[in-house]
């Protein structure tokens, strides 16, 4: 009577096992009009809003002045200076001084400007696009950018505004 017993047992777990994945099959694949649509794990959209975040965040790093270093790149700043409304740039270097808007995409830095001092494209409009390496959060801070050609350009934090 106990092999029975056994045996009755084994039968009922296994057919409410069968059930069990019958149902599970079910929550995956579901039948329309003969057609059948199967859910997919489709990523969110988080990543556009983390990229937006983390430009603010570079962005307000920016803010200040700063001085070029050592580096292996040229621009004609020497000297960028991000204001605290967070769109306004000053710049130059040696006899170039530049005044313009900076933005911060993708984790490029946009700085559009147009030549104010002796130049002989006075008021001709440039635009030049770097990418952030890197903006340390402690001190000496420092801003490590990439210019077009891959080159490394290297600024330390001369004045800071607001925080």
């Amino acid at each position: 009577m106990n092999k029975i017993y056994k045996f009755s047992l084994s039968l009922a777990l296994m057919s409410m096992l069968a059930c069990g994945g019958a149902s599970e099959k079910k929550t995956t694949e579901n039948k329309t009009d003969s057609s059948e649509i199967k859910t997919e794990n489709k990523p969110k959209e988080p990543e556009a809003k983390e990229s937006s975040e983390k430009d603010g965040v570079l962005t307000r790093s920016l803010v200040g002045a700063w001085e070029m270093q050592e580096s292996e790149g040229k621009t004609n700043f020497t000297r960028m200076d991000f204001k605290e409304d967070a769109k306004s740039f000053e710049g130059g270097g040696g006899m170039f001084a530049a005044e313009g808007t900076y933005t911060v995409e993708n984790g490029k830095l946009i700085i559009k400007t147009k030549g104010t001092v002796p130049d002989p494209e006075i008021g001709k409009e440039f635009n030049e696009t770097f990418t952030i390496v890197q903006i340390t959060d402690t001190m000496p801070y420092k801003l490590t950018l990439k210019d077009a050609e891959g080159k490394v350009l290297n600024f330390a934090l001369t004045a800071s505004y607001g925080d």
